[in-house]
């Protein structure tokens, strides 16, 4: 015996949501907003068997809102005019009969009761849910808000659309939850009824509550922004945009016309060196979760950079610092001709470097005007050997709206290059940066190789030198603590390297497209100043930069990275003496400070064997670099370590 379906309970009603569905179609395609909104509703009284004696009991279907109601009930009013009808009384509005006492207080508990169910019914369904700041839901959100209202997009475009507000990765799963995405977050849209899906393969837009839900999200982020700024002017808001709400209050808004990236920089140094010295996973230096959950104090709260009391227009890392002289006259460049080619500039170049003179702020240099280039970000091909890695580096600063390229570079896993714009040559800019995985920094420091690459960094003459440490798997790695802390250490303090810390993968993406951004907004007013060809090599390259730095600290100066490349080549940028200096940071108990004292007194290896030689006894050898190296704390050389050498060179 089949059973047959109940029919729909109110025919008219659902009569009417068809005329309005018809409507909504003859406005544009059948992709509108309004059309799917309606749809559902209607689908929804479609399969109601109950009766209802008011439009406005329909709010208990799925997909039918305040707004939908009301239009029914305007609508069933046209109705019963044209047709000479009574009108339904509101809910609200019914009156009770007379009745018996007992009924009467019957009725009274009965109403008491209901209007009491339907209180507690009316908060529940009142209370909006808001997804977290930068999580999927919020992303999906933000991006479908930003649609016209007659349009809905596929599952590939709106995840294009909601990566910029996202941090965590649409095709990546993350490594807390390992399974799910952040297009996860729209399974709980669908099931909170702020997004309508719709055919095959499908389509998504907001719904009533949904677009309700954007509205406010908007209002609240404006009103905190609002808030924010009654400290000062803004300036630089074209930049500051790209930062979050709580990086941007860290900073006392002053009369500055141009914003850099050392703000992002100095900001993270003032943070760490606060107490920020242990590696738990919460100590992330600037990060963005932390900040974002303090608003309101941070807001109250600002950090004024120290450089920025002398120099109004840059900030001073204190890495290179040096006065400007007054009596420094200016300089007039020489500019590039429009119409010089890459095979030209080296010739015309060279027959000027026949008679150069001695000090290096006189160099007859080439510049580029500003606005003739465009900076982009290089990253080393290693980077994004796995598929994971390609599509978080390339395709999640792409999306950001940066210019990425993949090449093999000899030193650095990222840097930024000006490549201009009338004859496409590249050259270096002052920004590298070296990514280092937890487990891969206990690695390094095991077999040498991190004092090797940092030497390496030290001498390619860039300025700024970022390490990005990816913080993961820190529990299989607590033994190596004390280690990695004083890595760290010196590499700030001794090196004059900054050290950025981050979570995960995710987070050296999200810093380097904050960083690339900053660095695009710096460059834009600046003019590059082309060091001659023929007066850089692998043994005066870092001198001569550190010269001009001095000489004249208002101009930037670079070369072209072909240049770059050869200089910084493992096999043709070092000397005799690099070489051995390498080879004494492979031995277990060489710091680089008694490398460096080892050869203050013995140049080469061939200075040290002829030593070794003209020592009397055995003895003499073994204690010979002890007793040579007259160096204190972490400089000095032990009768054991002194040893160690001559067993590994003497014998």
């Amino acid at each position: 015996m089949q059973t047959t379906k109940p029919g729909c309970g109110n025919p008219l009603l659902l009569e009417f949501l068809k005329e309005m569905m018809e409507k909504e179609a003859t406005r544009g395609t059948n992709s509108s907003k309004g059309y799917y909104v309606l749809k559902k509703a209607y689908d929804s009284m479609k399969i109601c068997p109950l009766p209802f004696n008011h439009p406005s009991e329909a709010a208990c279907l799925k997909g039918i809102g305040p707004n939908i109601c009301k239009r029914l009930e305007t609508r069933l009013e046209a109705h019963c005019k044209a047709n000479g009808l009574v009108m339904p009384p509101h809910p609200s509005q019914t009156i009770v009969p007379e009745e018996d006492d007992d009924q009467l207080q019957s009725s009274q508990l009965q109403s008491q009761s209901q209007e009491v169910s339907k209180r507690k019914a009316r908060v529940t369904k009142t209370k909006t849910y808001v997804p977290a700041k930068r999580s999927g839901p919020y992303a999906l959100l933000r991006a479908l808000g930003s649609l016209a209202d007659d349009q809905s997009i596929n599952k590939a475009e709106l995840i294009r659309l909601a990566a910029p507000f996202s941090d965590s990765s649409f095709d990546i799963p993350t490594e807390k939850s390992r399974y799910y995405t952040a297009w996860h977050g729209m399974k709980i849209l669908e099931q909170k009824n702020l997004v309508y899906k719709n055919g095959n393969p499908a389509r998504y837009c907001l719904t009533e509550e949904g677009i309700e839900t954007c509205r406010k999200i908007e209002e609240a982020e404006a009103t905190i922004n609002n808030l924010e700024y009654t400290s000062g002017p803004v300036t630089g808001s074209s930049t500051n945009e790209s930062l979050p709400t709580a990086d941007r209050s860290m900073f006392k808004k002053t009369s500055e016309t141009r914003i850099n990236t050392e703000e992002l920089i100095v900001k993270d140094v003032c943070v760490s060196l606060q107490g920020k010295s242990s590696l738990g996973p919460k100590d992330y230096v600037g990060s963005d979760d932390d900040l974002s959950r303090n608003i309101s104090t941070a807001t109250k709260t600002t950090i004024e950079p120290a450089s920025s009391r002398n120099r109004p227009t840059s900030l001073n890392l204190g890495l290179e610092a040096a006065p400007v002289r007054p009596d420094a006259a200016p300089r007039e460049p020489i500019p590039l001709s429009p119409n010089l080619s890459e095979q030209s500039a080296p010739q015309s170049l060279s027959s000027t470097c026949q008679s150069l003179p001695n000090d290096a702020s006189k160099l007859p240099s080439s510049y580029i005007p500003a606005g003739r280039y465009t900076v982009q970000i290089v990253v080393d091909v290693r980077e994004v050997r796995s598929e994971r890695e390609r599509k978080l580096f390339v395709e999640g600063l792409e999306q950001s709206g940066i210019d990425v390229f993949v090449r093999s570079l000899d030193i650095g896993d990222i840097l930024w290059i000006a490549k201009d714009s009338l004859d496409g040559q590249e050259y270096i800019l002052d920004y590298i940066v070296e990514r280092k995985r937890m487990d891969d920094l206990v690695s390094s420091i095991k077999d040498g190789r991190f004092h090797e690459q940092k030497f390496r960094l030290t001498k390619s003459g860039i300025k700024q030198i970022i390490y990005v440490i990816e913080e993961t798997n820190m529990d299989k790695l607590s033994s190596y603590r004390e280690a990695i802390e004083t890595a760290i250490s010196s590499s700030q303090v001794q090196n004059g390297f900054f050290v950025k810390r981050v979570p995960n993968i995710e987070g050296t993406v999200t810093y380097l497209c904050r960083l690339s951004k900053q660095l695009k907004q710096l460059y834009s007013t600046e003019s590059l100043h082309i060091i001659p060809s023929c007066q850089v090599s692998s043994r005066n390259y870092h001198t001569l930069r550190s010269d001009l730095r001095r000489d004249d600290p208002n101009k930037r100066y670079t070369i072209p990275l072909s240049d770059f490349a050869q200089i910084t080549s493992k096999n043709g940028a070092l000397t005799l003496a690099d070489i051995f200096l390498k080879m004494l940071l492979t031995i277990r108990g060489v710091s680089a400070e008694k490398a460096i004292e080892i050869q203050k007194v013995f140049p080469t290896p061939r200075h040290l064997l002829d030593s070794y030689n003209s020592c009397r006894d055995e003895m003499d050898k073994k204690m010979l670099i002890a007793k040579s190296i007259q160096g204190y704390g972490r400089k000095s050389i032990g009768n054991a370590l002194s040893e160690k050498i001559y067993g590994i060179w003497g014998k």
